[in-house]
């Protein structure tokens, strides 16, 4: 039997001394029988519950054995570095303070639910060999997977409250970021009818003992008991007829609300989140699902392929949805920095929105294409930027192809100024008024627009008259073009 543990650069790990007494960390050979190993598992148990009490963390270089009991509560910091965990399983366990498993190994699968690292937490260079499950796992400080590697498949649902670090992490095989919700189920106490029909008793004096007074009595409590017997039936049917109030208002609210008070939602990413430099080897098995991504940078990750279902991704900055990347890049101070990013940037913004496309996401998409195009706009000269260039023009007629609004108004615009334009050159204050002047400009000016022969009062001889026609035939078939391509990004479907 081997009782060596070798760490993952290959060092023999030592025997750790704990309250006097020496804790062998025990590596089982492939030659141990079944009872050696039930023995030292024994054996480990007992010792790990040891420094649970002496509530000594240094557990650095420690081979934990399968079916290890963990206590609901570790209230003080641990350091499990370069350790090895044979099928890890934690359920509810919380780490109240920091807990650093770098550079560890965690073989034949791992699954944590329900559990809590109140403190920091850190699995940086780790391997993760077979399926790993984090299921409903909440960071309440920071986190950090730089570098570590998932072999098998592997689902994330967890909550970063205060951010994670998954920079330059590599996963080999499937795996699924998803937010959950927690449902916080509500009884409403029912109102109850009270009614003032409490039944004085009647008493009859000690010396009438008639039979008349006996009839009366028995009368009375007869009354009394139908009154009491009305009285519960009045309740059960109050109580029914309200119950079905309630439950009628309920759907209806139900039905025309967008968010519900009793659910708490888990978005997993929280905070300034990174996840640059990952890499996803099956990126078509790649999901993000009910996930908040709007504090994440991506800078180096490829994301084509990858599926996004239920995504944030709202910049308030932006005013449209994009990459927390572009507000750090775009609205850098640093110059020779913003300009060398820019490329990077753009290229990011691509890998998204191909992604989005692939799934038929194409008004999000349409948000994530202005990114990539308002990067290269960047980094043009100063007045190209904003006027002499064909991404500025772009921009300023139609949004980059993607907003309805603005080039519906700058198609209104070419309208207004054309009737302007023709009021000015054709306005004779001695024979005409000024508002039918404009009224027949407007109707002239759409009679241009869309190409038909004009027939007024006057006569059109003047050539700035003709040049003005000319530049609107021209400027309005061109925004036409650009406000049906902008109708198209928004309706597309294929």
């Amino acid at each position: 039997m081997n009782c060596e543990y070798k760490s993952p650069d290959g060092t023999t790990c030592p025997r750790q001394r704990v309250a006097g007494r020496r804790l062998c960390v025990l590596h089982v050979g492939r030659g141990s029988q079944l009872g050696e190993v039930s023995t030292l598992n024994a054996q480990f148990q007992d010792e790990f519950e040891e420094l649970l009490a002496a509530e000594d963390g240094a557990w650095d270089g420690f081979a934990f054995p399968e079916n290890l009991k963990w206590p609901r509560v570790i209230r003080f910091p641990v350091k499990v570095r370069q350790s090895r965990f044979d099928r890890l399983s934690l359920d509810r366990v919380e780490f109240s303070s920091t807990a650093d498993f770098s550079d560890s190994i965690f073989d034949n699968g791992s699954a944590l639910r329900g559990v809590k690292f109140g403190g920091q937490a850190k699995f940086d260079r780790c391997r993760f060999e077979g399926a790993t499950d984090f299921l409903n796992v909440k960071f309440l400080e920071q986190a950090s997977f730089h570098r570590a590697e998932f072999a098998g498949r592997t689902v994330l649902r967890a909550n970063f409250l205060q951010g994670v670090n998954l920079n330059e992490a590599v996963f080999k095989d499937s795996v699924t970021f998803s937010g959950w919700r927690n449902v916080n189920l509500r009884v409403d106490a029912a109102l109850s009818l009270s009614m003032a029909g409490q039944i004085v008793g009647v008493g009859v004096g000690a010396q009438s003992k008639s039979t008349l007074a006996a009839r009366l009595a028995s009368a009375l409590r007869s009354i009394a008991n139908a009154v009491r017997a009305l009285e519960t039936e009045l309740k059960k049917q109050y109580q029914r007829v309200q119950t079905k109030a309630n439950e009628s208002v309920r759907r209806l609210l139900r039905r025309y609300t967008r968010s519900d008070r009793n659910t708490e939602e888990f978005r997993v990413f929280a905070g300034d989140c990174q996840i640059q430099g990952v890499v996803f080897t099956k990126p078509e098995q790649t999901v993000f699902s009910d996930v908040d991504l709007s504090d994440v940078y991506f800078r180096g990750t490829n994301l084509r392929g990858v599926r996004f279902q239920g995504i944030r991704w709202w910049q308030p900055k932006l005013g449209r949805n994009g990459l927390r990347d572009e507000i750090f890049i775009r609205f850098n101070t640093d110059g020779p920095f913003r300009f060398q990013n820019l490329p990077v940037l753009a290229d990011l913004c691509r890998n998204v929105r191909v992604a989005l496309e692939e799934s038929r996401d194409f008004e999000m998409a349409s948000d994530f294409y202005v990114g990539e195009l308002e990067a290269r706009r960047a980094r043009l000269s100063g007045i190209g930027r904003h006027l002499l260039s064909i991404p500025a023009v772009y921009r300023a007629v139609s949004g980059y192809g993607t907003s309805v609004g603005l080039a519906l108004r700058m198609l209104l615009w070419y309208l207004i100024l054309h009737a302007l334009a023709t009021s000015l050159l054709l306005f004779d204050s001695s024979t005409r008024a000024l508002n039918d002047v404009l009224g027949d400009s407007i109707r002239r000016s759409v009679q241009v627009l869309i190409f038909q022969s004009t027939s007024f009062p006057w006569h059109v001889e003047s050539a700035w008259q003709f040049m003005a026609d000319t530049l609107l035939r021209v400027l309005g078939v061109v925004q036409i073009a650009m406000l049906i391509l902008a109708f198209r990004s928004r309706i597309k479907r294929h």
